[in-house]
């Protein structure tokens, strides 16, 4: 036998003056404002000016017929940063570059970088690749263990903020040295 559909139920009637039934208000809740990364900290720092003093020109290597030779620089002027730089280089080496420049890379669009007019400028057929990118690249990241065993096994297990810390103590202290 054919089966029945059910029967309707009738509309149920509002009243004209019946309000409806009201929503509780959805509850406010405070997000605990995040500590900033110190990556994040250093871009927020504004730039001291240029100073002429900390310039070091770099002057192309000269075309000669004997290229192996170094020309004489020893009377070119040294910036005062420069002079202990393998002391500043030994301070920051075990320091975490995600840290200062911020853990995620920016994407990379070879296309835009080189369009087809700079391939035509140059007398060159555009390249042409097989196959396109779908830019899905869940699969091919790291884990976030193989991040740490990185990191780890390049000794670079300090942060910027605590290198920031002893470089902010060693300017105060040659800031006062200087005062006097």
């Amino acid at each position: 036998p054919p089966q029945r559909a059910a029967p309707a139920r009738p509309a149920a009637k509002r009243n004209a003056g019946a309000k409806r039934k009201q929503v509780p208000p959805v509850p406010k809740f405070s997000a605990k404002p995040r500590e900033p990364e110190p990556w994040e900290l250093l871009r927020q720092r504004p730039l001291p000016p240029k100073r002429p003093e900390d310039n070091y020109e770099m002057s192309d290597k000269e075309d000669s017929a004997d290229e192996s030779e170094e020309p004489d620089r020893s009377g070119k002027y040294m910036p005062e940063w420069s002079e202990d730089w393998t002391e500043q280089l030994a301070r920051q080496e075990g320091v975490d570059p995600d840290s200062i420049f911020g853990p995620k890379v920016p994407m990379c669009n070879l296309d835009l970088i080189f369009p087809d007019v700079l391939y035509k400028a140059g007398g060159a057929a555009p390249a042409r690749r097989k196959r396109g990118s779908s830019c899905q690249w869940h699969r091919d990241r790291l884990s976030r263990s193989e991040i740490v065993a990185y990191r780890q096994k390049m000794g670079q297990l300090r942060r910027w903020s605590s290198l920031s810390e002893s470089l902010r103590k060693r300017i105060s202290v040659d800031g006062k040295a200087n005062a006097q």
